[in-house]
């Protein structure tokens, strides 16, 4: 394997470590929900679901650049080949 796809497959494995952490992370949140919600801390609740709606928008921009190393994977793959 070269260097560029070396390089572009651990970038890729980081960042699919790092969305199973924000998976962890949003479901420990929802958890606080779910608690919250049952004790009527509204102000905990409030601040759950803005930590929640970050870790979700963390995620999905990781999940975006994977998707995006994956297709210059494939072009420059694709570009080696002619």
């Amino acid at each position: 394997m070269t260097d560029y796809y070396t390089r572009k497959s651990l970038r890729c494995n980081e960042l699919q470590k790092n969305i199973k952490v924000q998976k962890d992370n949003s479901e420990v949140y929802l958890i606080e929900m779910m608690n919250n919600v049952s004790d009527q801390k509204m102000d905990q609740l409030i601040s759950n679901i803005g930590s929640l709606g970050n870790t979700l928008k963390s995620t999905f921009e990781m999940v975006g650049e994977q998707a995006d190393i994956t297709k210059e994977i494939l072009d420059h793959m694709k570009s080696t080949e002619t």
